[in-house]
């Protein structure tokens, strides 16, 4: 492991809680965010929805890191860097970084505030509204199409950049409904699923801070991103690329489809083996798919990264060929 690595290893322990207490509703970041609610917390950061102050209505979400970050001359310029990257990554299918700091010790990026829901709850909220004990709901083949094809649009600006997003899971992808009259005829409106992939501060291929503080965030246990995850990521095989992005891609269309994960274990240890080592199940097992699909898929999550589609855009157009021959 490089010296940024190691850095960060030894000045954040995998058993460190993130809760910075200093951040509350109110509180001017920047002289420019005031924040207004919390969004989420995480082992090592926090989000929270702002306003920006000198743009009205205008909605922001900032993700805060660990103070330890910016105690570290090493790890804050790796930072910034990273924010640097992301911000020149241009794609309508991603959220736009829009700036980067420290205020009062606390390392921050501020995000663009995506509209609708995360994919996770997307699935989860239509679960509840059909009346099933399941957490996932499916997802229509023709929904899937939209959001595959999507993400595979924002993966390959990242992967174009020289970047690695390393995150991608259904909590990162943010979906809404979108309502138009179709054609000349008024009266029938046709719905489309529009996606957007949270970008956050996803990685320059070399960079290995990301990649550090990603195994340690998988440790806590359970599924959750962990089950996104390759095998050479799990390894810690560096440097990691796009191939790692195509796996997660193939995962998310997967749990999409049959509102499971292709590798359970008893525990997390249980299933990061399964993810290294064993086939996954077919998707046909869970439920019936669409012809193809179980092909598909073994492509999208081969053991080996040079056997799996070569870019996200030649994945997604795979998938949708498939789908659609057998709608036909």
């Amino acid at each position: 492991m490089d010296a940024i690595a190691a850095a960060l290893m030894g000045h954040i322990p995998i058993d460190v809680r993130y809760v910075d207490e200093s951040l509350h509703a109110g509180r001017l970041i920047a002289d420019r965010y005031l924040l207004t609610d919390p969004v989420s917390e995480e082992e090592r950061t926090q989000v929270w929805n702002a306003e920006m102050v000198d743009a009205a209505d205008a909605l922001v979400s900032l993700c805060f890191f660990d103070r330890a970050i910016a105690e570290d001359r090493a790890l804050l310029a790796c930072l910034y860097a990273e924010a640097h990257a992301a911000a020149a990554i241009d794609s309508e299918h991603i959220s736009r970084i829009l700036g980067y700091g420290v205020d009062a010790g606390v390392p921050y990026v501020a995000m663009e505030a995506l509209t609708g829901q995360s994919l996770a709850r997307y699935l989860e909220t239509r679960d509840l509204e059909a009346g099933r004990d399941r957490m996932r709901a499916r997802l229509a083949p023709a929904e899937l199409v939209q959001v595959v094809a999507a993400v595979a649009r924002g993966l390959e600006a990242i992967h174009d950049a020289g970047a690695v997003h390393r995150d991608l899971s259904p909590e990162n992808i943010f979906v809404w409904k979108t309502r138009t009259a179709a054609g000349d005829a008024e009266s029938r409106i046709e719905e489309t699923l529009d996606v957007k992939l949270r970008l956050g501060v996803a990685k320059a291929v070399n960079d290995t801070l990301e990649l550090a503080r990603t195994l340690q965030r998988k440790k806590r246990g359970g599924g959750g991103a962990a089950s996104y995850m390759s095998p050479e990521q799990i390894l810690g095989k560096s440097p990691l690329d796009h191939k790692a992005d195509l796996w997660a891609l193939g995962i998310v269309a997967y749990e999409g489809l049959t509102g499971s994960i292709p590798f359970p274990g008893r525990d997390l240890g249980d299933q990061l083996v399964g993810i290294c080592t064993r086939a996954p199940l077919a998707a046909s097992n869970h439920c019936a798919v669409p012809d193809g699909f179980d092909d598909w898929f073994a492509r999208a999550v081969s053991k080996e990264p040079q056997e799996r589609f070569g870019t996200a855009l030649e994945m997604a157009a795979a998938l949708a060929e498939t789908l659609e021959t057998t709608s036909r």
